[in-house]
């Protein structure tokens, strides 16, 4: 599993050390911004 792998994983650390900066994925939360919280006696 990981020697197939490998290659793409050192592709990343030279395109991160190339840039000098690390790629990270951005993300979004899309849940609902307000919810109710039911206490663990009510679950």
């Amino acid at each position: 599993f990981v020697i197939a792998r490998i290659t793409g994983w050192s592709a990343h650390i030279i395109e991160q050390l190339k840039d000098n900066r690390l790629i990270r994925p951005l993300s979004k939360y899309t849940g609902e911004k307000h919810r109710k919280v039911i206490s663990i006696n009510s679950r």
